[in-house]
């Protein structure tokens, strides 16, 4: 309910300031822009439609308005492809979540038998207990996503193939978050709907220099309170600066071959599922003792080289600045002698 009833706040701001002559920065808070009140059926009917009142995807207002109105073509298309593919995702889900994650039982990642084990078993066994552990969430999602399908809630017209398309209800992009070749990758993919909502009122409306922290602080604060979320969001925010800094002056390295450049999207994925694991944990232990228990029989490492990244990479061109002013002042003293 916090992000229908924040969105629909915004989305009534910005109809006001339509009403206004004002113009606004994005595109899609105009689509989104409500310039009218709604009464109070339809106010409850958007807050409490029982598609998505226990586990989403969330809509903003205009999307769910449309939908109780009716389509630009005045009927609810087919959906019994996506239909089928949900139901059969959140089965494969649901049997990897009831059958297998219990023999790889997350919390042993906080035992001392698991700080005993070999680096390379250690990190076998988290990539795939909290593999397992991530299926939950994508049954949840799938369920919800195909009862959404059912009823027709989420169309958006044609893709580029002239398909129907009902992204706007799909919650999760599996590809994306298990082989990502960056954190902004696995992020925009993990939780659609609640990305775009962050997205949307938080990151374009905040200033540029924040964006990023505000909108990881935000999304832990709307999870709750336990420690080990703001724990793996802060973790996550100094990780998102690092490929960031890593893409912007260590790609342009790889560029030169499609080999090397093959060869670097191979790394990033490899790097990027090993970031998801180590900063996810603390969000499935919950507690902060727990937490650091869990980085600590790796030394932090990953903390200490995604700020070794940041600082040596976003300094870097002004280091190099400084070398060249120097090396023209030899340059010229040289040649006056």
């Amino acid at each position: 309910q916090t992000q229908k009833l924040t969105s629909l706040a915004f989305n009534l701001l910005d109809g006001h300031r339509i009403d206004q002559g004002m113009k606004l920065d994005q595109k899609n808070h105009e689509s989104h822009a409500v310039r009218k009140l709604p009464d109070a059926i339809k106010f409850f009917g958007y807050t409490f439609y029982f598609h998505g009142v226990l586990a989403g995807p969330f809509v903003f207002y205009n999307e769910y308005k449309e939908y109780i109105t009716g389509y630009d073509d005045k009927h609810i298309p087919c959906s019994k492809k996506q239909l089928s593919s949900a139901l059969c995702l959140s089965v494969i889900h649901g049997l990897l979540t009831a059958y297998v994650a219990p023999q790889f039982p997350y919390i042993f990642v906080c035992s001392t038998d698991y700080q005993r084990m070999h680096m390379t078993r250690r990190i076998m066994f988290t990539m795939i207990s909290f593999f397992l552990v991530r299926q939950k969430y994508y049954f949840a999602w799938s369920m919800v996503e195909a009862g959404a399908l059912s009823t027709g809630l989420g169309y958006c017209g044609k893709d580029k193939n002239g398909e129907n398309n009902w992204s706007k209800v799909k919650n999760y992009d599996f590809m994306a978050i298990e082989s990502g070749s960056s954190l902004k990758v696995l992020v925009d993919g993990w939780n659609i709907s609640t990305t775009r909502w962050l997205r949307e009122l938080i990151y374009e409306r905040a200033p540029l220099f924040c964006r990023t922290i505000l909108v990881f602080t935000v999304s832990a604060f709307w999870h709750g309170f336990y420690p080990g979320y703001y724990l793996m969001f802060l973790t996550f925010s100094l990780s998102t600066f690092c490929a960031r800094s890593v893409r912007k002056h260590i790609r342009p390295l790889f560029v030169v071959s499609p080999i090397t450049l093959q060869l670097y999207h191979v790394l990033t994925k490899i790097f990027t599922n090993l970031a998801l694991n180590y900063g996810q944990g603390p969000f499935y232990l919950l507690e902060f003792q727990s937490g650091l228990l869990f980085w600590k029989p790796y030394y932090f490492f990953g903390h200490v080289l995604a700020m070794f990244c940041v600082l040596t990479l976003q300094f870097r061109p002004i280091i190099n600045d400084k070398v060249n002013q120097m090396n023209n002042v030899f340059t010229r003293k040289a040649q006056y002698r």
